[in-house]
């Protein structure tokens, strides 16, 4: 029975949240073989993913309080800074760029043809 339940919080996990790994915790807290992870490592890296798709860990920086920072809304200011502007305003301003090129030469024809 602990297997057919693990199969299914883990089925239920990943249609849920659209993700596999959703439903792993579960499924590794049940396994006692040795390839599957601790409790205590996916609680871990679940936590440590948590703060970086956040903003508060990243390649020589990481924020002090994690357990503080990840609660309600206090990551956002941080992830705006951290990631909205570098990131996201790069991909937006390329995605743009791309629309306005292929506009022009593309489109040319269509607005310009009298």
């Amino acid at each position: 029975m602990s297997n057919n339940v693990s199969r299914r919080t883990f089925i239920q996990g990943s249609a849920t949240a659209g993700v596999v790994v959703s439903g792993a915790g579960a499924i590794l807290a049940n396994t006692e073989e040795a390839w599957a992870l601790s409790t205590e490592v996916v609680k871990y890296l679940n936590f440590h993913y948590e703060v970086w798709s956040k903003g508060g860990l990243g390649p020589g920086f990481s924020i002090e309080n994690q357990e503080q920072y990840i609660k309600n809304f206090n990551w956002i200011p941080n992830w705006i800074n951290v990631y909205f502007i570098g990131k996201f305003s790069d991909y937006l301003l390329v995605t743009i760029s791309i629309i306005i090129i292929f506009f022009f030469f593309f489109c040319k024809e269509l607005l310009f043809h009298r």
